[in-house]
């Protein structure tokens, strides 16, 4: 994709607090000139905070004009925001938020000639101007007990759109090719995030975990057929560190992720569509470092199990040691890279209607020598 262009943005705010009610009022514009299609910017965003005590209330009406110079079209974007903070106690915070809107999405839309995403991807774009209706809601409590190095944060998103065009899936001679077509569709989503983490000063170490669940509902138009989809993803991400001595540390990060789809008529009724297996992927990741006054040592091993299928899974283990030893004027660093010499490795796609195998080449042992001089 070529894409060249030139933007320019002017902005101005007044803040009144003459009130109880702060007030803020912002204008601006920009200019747009670029090889896909010229778009200019007119914009005014009314907002007001009102603070009481443990509670903050905050709303704003961003409105947004934008010129299409060679369509001679203009088109508005108008939206409502609110938020609302409260503080329950020293520890504990809660904040509820909606935002409505009207939205101009990416600009790559306006690119009507084939091209890459990657080297088994093509997208395509119709002639429109790709524009989305959303409303998004969430709902975020939070505990920090300091003292205790206890923390828990706890996110609900609720989001639903209309989008005025939908995406046309299908494959050929091994590519798969994307087409932005405009046939409004409307999508929706429920997510819950988690994070818990907990320090043990006395010990040196830190232990945490998130855990995250999305469910979404969309369409897609595969091989000429209208078809609605449901995709689900569950994320778990473990974690902790210790420091042994004030010398050494050791750490572990890992990522489960499942991820599985139905579509067809009927996607939120089950008995009534078809469905993709779910699949399992993961990846274990342990560290160690020392560190002295001139020497570093660090060693790291990381293990990935992905399944290709629900029978089929394959795995790698990969280690990288590395070393550095520091002079007056010189620092000494030696790494060694992929120690078991992995040649390639192989993972899965998954999209909500189709998924598929693909490889990549790993490159081979290595050995890496440096001599860094301060002068």
């Amino acid at each position: 994709m070529l894409l060249e262009g030139l933007y320019a943005r002017a902005e101005s705010g007044w803040i009144i607090r003459r009130t109880e009610v702060r007030q803020h009022y912002t204008v601006g514009a920009s200019v747009d000139l670029n090889n896909l299609k010229n778009h200019h910017r007119l914009w005014v965003t009314p907002a007001y905070e009102y603070l009481f005590k443990s509670l903050t209330f905050r709303m704003s009406a961003p409105l947004q004009a934008v010129l299409f110079p060679g369509d001679k079209e203009v088109l508005y974007l108008a939206g409502l925001t609110f938020r609302t903070d409260y503080k329950i106690n020293y520890a504990w915070n809660a904040r509820l938020s909606a935002r409505y809107g009207k939205e101009l999405n990416d600009i790559t839309a306006f690119y009507l000639k084939p091209y890459f995403t990657d080297y088994r991807t093509t997208m395509e774009n119709e002639t429109g101007i790709p524009v989305t209706d959303k409303q998004l809601y969430t709902l975020r409590t939070d505990y920090k007990n300091t003292l205790q190095e206890f923390f828990v944060t706890a996110d609900l998103t609720v989001s639903r759109s209309r989008v005025n065009h939908t995406l046309e899936q299908s494959v050929r001679d091994n590519i798969f090719w994307w087409t932005r077509r405009y046939i409004p569709h409307r999508e929706s989503s429920y997510g819950i995030n988690t994070v818990v983490s907990k320090g043990f000063f006395d010990i040196n170490t830190k232990v945490s975990a998130e855990v995250s669940y999305w469910y979404n509902q969309s369409a897609q138009i595969r091989e000429g057929v209208w078809m609605p989809f449901s995709f689900r993803t569950l994320m778990i991400k473990p974690s902790f560190s210790i420091s042994l001595t004030r010398q050494a540390e050791m750490a572990y990060n890992g990522e489960l992720r499942r991820q599985w789809s139905s579509f067809g008529d009927n996607p939120d009724k089950s008995g009534q569509v078809a469905s993709l297996s779910g699949l399992w992927n993961m990846s274990h990741k342990g560290s160690f470092y020392y560190m002295q006054r001139r020497l570093d040592l660090s060693a790291s091993a990381e293990y990935f199990r992905n399944e290709i299928t629900p029978d089929h899974s394959v795995n790698l283990l990969f280690m990288d040691v590395a070393a550095s030893y520091k002079f007056p004027r010189m620092t000494l660093q030696l790494q060694l890279n992929n120690l078991l010499n992995h040649g390639d490795y192989s993972y899965t796609v998954y999209h909500p209607l189709s998924l598929y195998s693909s490889q990549i080449a790993i490159r081979p042992r290595e050995i890496l020598f440096r001599v860094i001089m301060d002068l």
